[in-house]
Order: structure tokens, then sequence, then C-alpha cells
């Protein structure tokens, strides 16, 4: 006798597994910008990286440079996140280049903590102003742009008799588009913003004001910054410990580990032996959402002092000497494994006499670069004369390069990585 049972759960795992795969997403596209923003001496500006156009990525600082990069025109906002959290927005006012070539974006930065504040001042404002106002000295506030009149527009007096259309004056001069404007095609970042809410915005944040030379206590000096046309959702990527001892034992297990890249290294390249490990930075984030942490992990290592000789009869060697100001610089990126042990997944080690060699590498920060809900590493590679933006994706426990632009600089990077 023949069943018909098999048949029969095929075709219920077909009405099952065929709308998933069906209804699976499809590939980021973009626009979509990422870019660091720099707090420095001068003010806050804005450091493009990479473009994601029709899916694949491109250097911000090239891509439609005409007449000035796309991802630097003006009035394009950046959500400036820490995490995933959003924490502002810069507006790009006007884009700049240095004398190397590089392009650099000026403009204006807003906390949520003051825009919550104006919003809570105008809320108040609007209260008082609904009630009788009274007579005040205080000067008129301009703002850009005047507003509507009701009032008609005066015009031009009709010649007088026997007069002809000549002796009326000229009309005024229709304004000239400019290049960027000229083309309909050209993708406009703006994050999703009304054009009336970005307007009113920077109607206030055009005008001049003293910008901090540091950032606010919570941020770092560099901030990733990302644009994109249209909404997106918020995605915190930062690991929750489950206890202070789970953090203590990864901690441990990762400075372990760095104490052994260091002293792999020294004997590769016959330098001195490492001493105790200072760590600079310690983050854990949670990328792909699957409840595992991946710890980036930042660290400088001293030298070991010597041994002291002991007095015996015997001639001995003096050690070497320790080269002065020399440190070791150690960048790591490691995963938990089902087990529970620590598992490598990205490394580089270097040290003040190899920059020309082996690259130092900083964290900004975990992103969310094409838009996919998942997050990516941003680096600045740092060599002993230049450096340069470098961005990651975790797959798996693995870390790809997606993509590496040139940072623009104005002084030598050597000096201005060790401040």
């Amino acid at each position: 006798m023949i069943t018909r049972r098999p048949a029969l759960w095929l075709l219920v795992v077909l009405l099952f597994v065929v709308p998933v795969f069906s209804q699976r997403k499809k590939e980021p596209t973009g626009p979509r910008a990422i870019a660091v923003m720099e707090w420095t001496s001068q003010g806050i500006r804005l450091l493009p990286v990479s473009l994601l156009i029709d899916g694949k990525y491109y250097d911000a600082t090239l891509y439609r440079a005409n007449p000035v990069p796309m991802a630097l025109e003006q009035d394009t906002v950046y959500e400036v996140q820490k995490a995933g959290n959003a924490i502002g927005d810069f507006t790009v006012t006007q884009a700049g280049q240095l004398p190397n070539g590089g392009w650099i974006g000026e403009g204006n930065y807003e906390s949520d903590e003051e825009r919550a504040k104006k919003a809570a001042a105008h809320s108040k404002a609007s209260t008082v102003a609904s009630k009788p106002m009274e007579p005040s000295d205080e000067p008129p506030v301009l703002r850009r742009g005047a507003p509507k009149s009701d009032t008609p527009p005066a015009t031009a007096p009709a010649p007088a008799s026997g007069g002809t259309a000549q002796n009326a004056p000229p009309p005024a001069p229709t304004p000239q588009l400019t290049e960027t404007e000229s083309d309909p095609n050209r993708p406009i970042l703006k994050r999703g913003k009304p054009q009336e809410e970005q307007a009113e915005k920077l109607g206030k944040d055009t005008l001049p004001h003293k910008v901090p030379p540091k950032p606010p206590s919570g941020l770092n000096k560099m901030q990733v910054a990302v644009s994109d046309a249209g909404p997106s959702e918020v995605h915190p990527y930062a690991w929750k410990w489950a206890s202070p001892d789970e953090e203590k034992k990864f901690h441990e297990a990762t400075e372990k580990l760095v104490l052994s890249l260091v002293t792999d290294y020294a004997k590769k390249n016959g330098s001195v032996s490492p001493g105790n490990v200072e760590i600079t930075g310690f983050q854990a984030f949670d990328l792909a959402y699957n409840n595992e942490p991946q710890v980036v992990l930042t660290a400088r290592v001293l030298p070991a002092r010597p041994v002291p000789l002991r007095k015996t009869n015997a001639k001995a060697a003096p050690p070497a000497p320790t080269p002065t100001g020399f440190e070791y610089y150690v960048t790591l990126v490691a995963t938990q494994d089902i087990y529970g042990q620590l598992q490598k997944m990205f490394s580089a080690v270097s040290d003040t006499k190899h920059l020309d060699i082996f690259p130092r590498y900083e964290l900004i920060d975990a992103v969310d670069a094409d838009g996919d809900k998942n997050g990516d590493l941003l680096f600045r590679r740092v060599n002993d004369l230049s450096s340069s933006f470098v961005l990651y994706k975790v797959a798996g426990t693995r870390v790809e390069e997606l993509l590496s632009v040139p940072e623009p600089r104005e002084v030598n990077v050597a000096s201005k990585a060790t401040e």
C-alpha cells in the first residue's frame, strides 16, 4: 500500500519555507554616508568616510566632488551616534578643502540634550506669548530669511502718458543654479528630515557662536556620524554584562592575550621584552544581536625594566638600554566561543619605532554602515606620516575590511597620534 503522508509533509514545509525566502529583505542600496565628527581647537568639523550607493562603497571625499563631495553638500544633516544610540545632529553649512586636497565639512552640532532644552524653552515661551504682552525694551531678533507678508508687493509705476514700457525698471535677474542643483538625478542625503524642519534649524545654526575645543563629558574627540536618505531605526550595540564578575573574567582573559601577542611581536622584531599592560580602551558590543559579545581592546605596553645583575666575580655584559619613549601599541578584537573561551578575531601590534611598517589602530565606534541593522567597526589607522579611516564588517568570527580612505590632515600625524 502506497502512503501519501511524506508528500503531505513536504507540501506543508514548502508552504512555510517559500514565503520566508520570498519575503527576505533586499540588500541595502543607499545612499548612506558615514563620517566622523571631530572636536578641534578651532571648533567642530566633519570628516567624510564612506558612501553607500547602489550597494557599493565609495570614498565619500571623492564621490561626485563637483563642486563639492556629495557627502558634504550644504544642509546635509548627520546623526551623531555613540554605540548605535543617537546623541545629536551635525548640520553641514559649507565644505572646505585643505592644501593637500582633503575635504572637510564645517557646520554646527546640536545635541539631543540641547534640543530638549530648546523645546522646553519654546514651550514655555509659547505659554507666555498666549498671555497679554507687555512693552519690552529688548531689541527685535533677526532670523534668516524674511517672513512672508500679507501686504501685496509694490508694483512698478505705470509709464506716463505718451511714454513706453522702455522707461520701466528692468525685472530682477533670475538666480543661476549651481552645477549640483542642475543635476536632477543626483542623490541627496537629508536623513529623512522634512525641508521645513531643516530650514528652521539652519536659520538659527548659521549664526556665529563659540564652539568648545573639547567634547562634552562622556563623548570622545571623534564621534561617528550617519546620514541617510530615509529614516532609520536606532540599534544600540553596547553589550551589557550579566555581572561584574563576568566582565572582570573577560577583561583578564583579553589582557593575557594582549601580553602574549606583544611577546611574540617582540621576539620576531628583536624588540625589548614587554612589561605591564596598560589598557587604554575596553568596549563590548553585540553587533549582530545574537547575544554574543565582541570586545575591542586597545592598550599600550611599556618595556620591562632590566633585571639587576647579581654581584659575582664573573663579568657579565650590561643589559641593552631601553629606548627613550619606546612603547608598544596593541588593538584586539575578540569574541567568546560556545565553550566560553576567548577567541581572537583581529589583532594589530606595533611600536613607536615601527609605525612605518606596522600601523596602530584606534577604535572610533561601532556603526551600521549599510543600514542592515548589524553593527560594523570603524577604526582610525595611524602610520608614522599618515592616517586613514578603515571600515570593517564583522561576519561571525571573522573581520573583513570594507573600505579604507585617507584622513584629511594639515599636520604630521606622528605627532598628532601621540596627543
